[in-house]
């Protein structure tokens, strides 16, 4: 249940800021240049793709340890 609760959380604190013009714009941009870059050479694009699949990774180790943490603070902040 707190897992669904800090997911809902986590869309809505993301929506609201994807409809910030300015933070839209800037993440417009950046995504354009990136996939301008990643598909202008084959090496570039292996390199980004591998570059992301570390990031998941790490943010799912972050996440899975980071997860008994929050549930414990989880109580404190409500």
């Amino acid at each position: 249940m707190a897992e669904e609760h800090d997911q809902n959380d986590e869309v809505s604190v993301v929506s609201r800021l994807a409809c910030l013009p300015l933070f839209h714009s800037t993440l417009q941009m950046v995504s354009a240049v990136y996939s301008e870059v990643k598909g202008s050479n084959t090496l570039l694009g292996t390199l980004c793709s591998v570059a992301e699949m570390g990031v998941r990774s790490v943010g799912k180790a972050a996440a899975s340890r980071a997860t008994p943490l929050l549930e414990r603070l989880e109580p404190q902040s409500e």
